[in-house]
């Protein structure tokens, strides 16, 4: 049913595959098992002002510099809540589609092997291309995330930059862990 060559893949991709597996999650799931809104929502954004206030200006200096060419930013929280998400218009409508929004749940458990959920689930930064993601619904897509932690080195959240797999270049990947770690450096300065 997996396209992508285990034998060649990332160890990373195989051990979230196996999570995945194991937590039976389905191959053609499109939204998060879990989204939350409403009242729930409004307390999580509260909870993470912090988080949400500091990267801001980061994940918009990253969508500059990609600005136009169908990518969009993702902020998450520690369990993957997506807090913020910037980009095109065009690439953002399909997000939406498939209910990547805030309130919604990108850790594997939910939605499978994605660039966000699998940063945090390895603690590491990950880029994750095609079919390497667990759902089929993603394939179209390429997502380089990392993960965030504050000044004790605690998970806290996670960055991520998503495009259309044609358009993806391993550089994307170190953009995103350069934002992480000028995020990483204002919860340092701000401690």
């Amino acid at each position: 049913m997996k396209k992508f060559d285990k034998y060649k893949a990332k160890d990373y991709i195989i051990r979230s595959h196996e999570r995945c597996k194991n937590m039976k999650v389905e191959y053609n799931r499109i939204y998060s098992k879990k989204i939350i809104s409403g009242d729930k929502l409004q307390k999580k954004l509260e909870e993470k002002r912090e988080l949400i206030i500091t990267a801001e200006p980061f994940m918009n200096q990253i969508y500059n510099f990609v600005k136009g060419s169908n990518f969009f930013s993702i902020l998450t929280d520690e369990e993957g809540c997506i807090l913020s998400v910037i980009g095109d218009e065009n690439i953002l409508s399909e997000a939406f589609s498939l209910k990547m929004i805030p309130g919604a749940y990108m850790d594997e458990a939910n939605i499978g092997t994605n660039a966000m959920g699998t940063a945090l689930a390895e603690g590491k930064p990950v880029q994750i291309s095609g079919d390497e993601h667990f759902i089929k619904a993603y394939h179209r897509w390429t997502c380089s995330g990392a993960p965030i932690k504050d000044s004790n080195g605690k998970i806290i959240g996670s960055l991520d930059l998503t495009g259309y797999s044609e358009n993806v270049h391993s550089h994307t990947l170190g953009m995103v862990v350069a934002a992480v770690n000028a995020i990483e450096k204002m919860f340092y300065i701000n401690k």
